[in-house]
C-alpha cells in the first residue's frame, strides 16, 4: 500500500480553496469520505487521520472551509474566519 497525498486547489463561491485528497492509487475503486476539520481549520492531525482512514480502505478528502492559506490559531480567529 502506497498512501498518497494530493493537494487540490479550486475556485468556489467565496474564493480559492485548498483541500487534500488522500488515497492509495493502486487500490482501485473504494468508498469515499469527507473529513471536516475542527473549528481552527486543517492541520497535520487531519491529514494523518485521513491516512489512517485510507489504510482502512477509504479515499478521503480533507475539506478546506475557510479558504486557501487561511487557518485559525485561536477560537477568536476561527470565529472571525467564519464571518
Amino acid at each position: 500500500m502506497a498512501i498518497e497525498r494530493h493537494v487540490r486547489v479550486y475556485d468556489a463561491p467565496g474564493g480559492t480553496y485548498e483541500s487534500m485528497a488522500v488515497y492509495d492509487a493502486a487500490a482501485g475503486d473504494q468508498p469515499g469520505l469527507l473529513l471536516f476539520p475542527n473549528f481552527l481549520g486543517t492541520k497535520e492531525w487531519d491529514f494523518a487521520k485521513a491516512e489512517t482512514l485510507t489504510g482502512l480502505g477509504f479515499k478521503v478528502l480533507v475539506v478546506d472551509y475557510y479558504g486557501q492559506g487561511k487557518r485559525a490559531g485561536s477560537m477568536e480567529e476561527g470565529g472571525a474566519l467564519l464571518q
